[in-house]
């Protein structure tokens, strides 16, 4: 009967608070454990004789002092889940993988693989200044006279602006008479002084604002997205930088109807703003923000053609005079190595075949 045989895929090594977690992903269900060591695997030629003749030598991967750890998952499993702990930071282990398929033991295993434990990921949390702002700030800026069109209304000179008050909003609102005109366009901007933290290479980030209101006469499909801004100043906002604004969205958008008016709304960034995020903390680590309607003035869809006093508004409260909204940031210390924290189907330290032999002691 020919013994059952898997194959390892994909295998990913997370540092973790007290040691590294190792998934590895098989073709082929199976219920696997990890062999690990802290002594270097050795290897060794072992000569194969033909009718007394040395015809050639065979490798030899001598693997001693060595402990197993079982997968998390009961059963046979194509995910495989090992926690790898207590393991020191600094501290370099070298492992590979054996199991069985349906109870019965197989020959298949992984290469040797060799991982040195770094620091897990830490969160800071970063807020704007309250008022009077020293190095970032909030408030909303706005076209808030009555513009001619909506595209006038949405690319003209801002000409309105706040810094100083306890609420923000972000709205889109037409005048009584005539119908369509548009005379408030209001967008939020806020700054984040990060530079206590550059250098950090950034795992994850969320942007996060505690609603007060909203309202949406109309019933449109509004919503409220994360995007870049670059305001003159890093403490004050002036009535120019409401033109200067960005339409590559961070994070996922918020539904008018999913904005939570009573309670904290979360931005967790994208692709986009994180490449955003680590290129200011690869410079000077200053953010800044804009938070505007994305369903419509991003895009440069007119909602409310023909309708009068239309309203689509999120309000949300500022750092003035309390702090309720936050930037957290999931990053590495700038001490340790990013590509390796994140690297993925790491090459082994040593490649065998089934009919090779690994020496246990």
């Amino acid at each position: 009967m020919i013994p059952p045989r898997w194959a390892g895929i994909d295998l990913l090594n997370t540092d973790t608070a007290t040691g590294v977690q190792h998934l590895l992903t098989t073709d082929t269900p199976c219920h696997l454990w990890c062999r690990w060591t802290m002594a270097e695997p050795r290897i060794h030629s072992k000569a194969i004789l033909t009718r007394g003749l040395r015809t050639r030598d065979d490798v030899r991967f001598c693997f001693t002092v060595f402990f197993d750890i079982e997968q998390d998952e009961a059963g046979d499993t194509y995910s495989h889940t090992f926690q790898n702990t207590p393991w020191f930071v600094g501290v370099t282990r070298y492992f590979y993988f054996h199991g069985q398929v349906a109870g019965v033991t197989s020959p298949s295993t992984t290469a040797i693989f060799q991982w040195t434990r770094g620091l897990p990921p830490v969160t800071t949390t970063f807020y704007p200044d309250a008022h009077p702002e020293v190095s970032s700030c909030d408030g909303h800026v706005a076209k808030d006279t009555l513009g001619p069109s909506w595209s006038q209304s949405r690319d003209g000179a801002g000409d309105w602006h706040d810094d100083s008050q306890d609420n923000m909003f972000v709205s889109l609102r037409t005048s009584g008479a005539p119908a369509g005109r548009y005379y408030y366009f209001h967008r939020v901007i806020v700054t984040l002084d990060l530079s206590s933290i550059i250098g950090a290479a950034v795992n994850s980030a969320q942007f996060r604002i505690r609603g007060n209101y909203k309202t949406n006469n109309y019933g449109v499909n509004g919503a409220l997205n994360l995007f870049r801004s670059d305001p003159t100043s890093m403490n004050d906002l002036i009535n120019s930088d409401y033109s200067t604004n960005y339409t590559a969205p961070f994070a996922t958008h918020i539904l008018y109807a999913a904005y939570n008016s009573g309670g904290w709304n979360t931005f967790t960034l994208n692709a986009t703003g994180l490449s955003y995020l680590q290129s200011r903390l690869n410079g000077d680590g200053k953010v800044k923000f804009m938070l505007r309607e994305s369903n419509f003035d991003a895009p440069n869809n007119e909602p409310f053609s023909g309708k009068t006093n239309a309203r689509l508004s999120f309000w949300m409260w500022s750092r003035d005079p309390r702090g309720l909204h936050k930037m957290y940031r999931r990053h590495f210390p700038t001490n340790v190595s990013v590509q390796k924290y994140a690297q993925r189907c790491i090459l082994p330290l040593y490649q065998f075949t089934e009919n090779r032999v690994i020496c246990v002691r």
